[in-house]
């Protein structure tokens, strides 16, 4: 137990060091606990199933006596009152600034996908005031655009707006920082933007952008161009999937040479045009369901390559914002100040973060590694050891 413990304190020391360079904009006065110690502890809360204040409150007080032996509480643990105004006075730039020191010494590689993509957290705004002005209701909504890599399902940077018309902007300047070199960036129609097309293509990487009605001529041109197509245009690659109580078969079909010149107006590097067709049945009730989405890429891909890619950056649907929401309950967070909700979604991406990092045999959710980390001392040490080991 002692080696545990001992084990314990080595993790969450790294982790107090990490919070203890947030800046503390409290007045001095009447400061009862250190900055380092409430984020430390709201952190370790997130990681075992914790996600409203009051219930943190809760599980730090039955997790006193661990606590005390890794960290110093001259004044024991803080109330949730404290944990909720020490978070919303914290700027957001402090907390981005947190999350990255770590992504940037655990992931100083990322894999050769990653998708960007926005989610707007809705439980920030009452359903009273939306209903009465949506427009001013949607002011006061959390956006955050975000860019994961698809494989590690790890975000790796984040940009959290006021608004969300500054979606593009963000995506702009986040991609800027990384280097693009031999990456495919994947967005969906939101980001079917030429200058950010041609922005990633500058950088060195490459594009596979979904085209909806918001790019009415090119998707126009998209469809008009595989009717024309012969067969011997087209390549095409068939997936044949089921599970989850349903039949799937989605055809994936290509064209990558001759493109018609209005395609190029705008969109200088394109080299391919993708279709993809799903159909879905559901076994228990047999109702069918079948779209059609098209998309443009500026890398000659195969059919099963861009397949692969399509279907790919949906794992920041499935990977990311599915887990938010069903496993942290963001959508249904009730926080209404503005910062507080911001720095929030900050640190469920950590936390998130740290539990994707984590490899075990049984290859649980996250849902299960946090439920876990809550029941198991010996299994929360191991998520922290695999997290901090590297900044350690």
């Amino acid at each position: 137990m002692s080696y545990l413990i001992d084990s314990y304190k080595q993790n969450v020391s790294v982790l107090l060091c990490l919070a203890s360079t947030v800046p503390d904009t409290r007045a001095k006065r009447g400061v009862r606990h250190k900055i380092d110690i409430i984020l430390t502890i709201f952190v370790l809360a997130l990681l075992c199933d914790q996600n409203d204040f009051v219930r943190i409150e809760d599980w730090a007080k039955s997790e006193n006596e661990p606590l005390k032996q890794i960290m110093d509480l001259p004044h024991g643990i803080p109330s949730h009152d404290t944990f909720m105004r020490v978070i919303g006075a914290l700027s957001v730039e402090s907390i981005e600034s947190l999350f990255m020191q770590w992504i940037n010494v655990c992931y100083p590689v990322f894999s050769n996908r990653l998708a960007i993509d926005g989610k707007t957290v809705n439980g920030t705004v009452r359903v009273k005031d939306w209903e009465t002005n949506q427009k001013e209701a949607q002011k006061n909504r959390v956006h955050v655009v975000s860019i994961f890599d698809s494989e590690a399902f790890q975000v790796v940077r984040q940009s959290i707006m006021a608004d969300k018309g500054g979606e593009m902007k963000s995506a702009m300047d986040m991609l800027s920082e990384l280097d693009l070199k031999n990456k495919v960036i994947t967005g969906d129609a939101g980001f079917c933007n030429a200058v950010l097309a041609n922005q990633i293509v500058a950088q060195g990487g490459d594009y596979c952008l979904q085209v909806k009605d918001n790019q009415p001529s090119l998707k126009r041109g998209i469809i008009s161009h595989f009717e024309k197509a012969t067969s011997e245009e087209i390549h095409t690659y068939v997936d044949n999937k089921g599970g989850h109580g349903r039949i799937e078969r989605r055809e994936c079909r290509v064209i990558s040479s001759d493109l018609p010149f209005y395609l190029h107006d705008n969109w200088k590097h394109i080299r391919c045009i993708i279709e993809v067709q799903s159909y879905q049945k559901q076994k228990t009730t047999g109702k069918e369901t079948t779209n059609t989405r098209y998309y443009i890429s500026s890398k000659p891909m195969t059919a099963h390559e861009a397949s692969e890619t399509v279907r790919g950056h949906w794992h920041i649907e499935t990977g990311l914002h599915a887990v938010l929401d069903g496993t942290f309950g963001e959508d249904v967070c009730k926080s209404r100040q503005k910062r507080h909700a911001q720095n929030i979604v900050i640190f469920r991406h950590l936390v998130c973060g740290i539990l994707r990092k984590h490899e075990d045999k049984k290859r649980m959710t996250v849902s299960m590694k946090r439920t876990h980390c809550r029941n198991d001392l010996e299994y929360r040490v191991d998520v922290l050891n695999q997290a901090f080991q590297m900044v350690a």
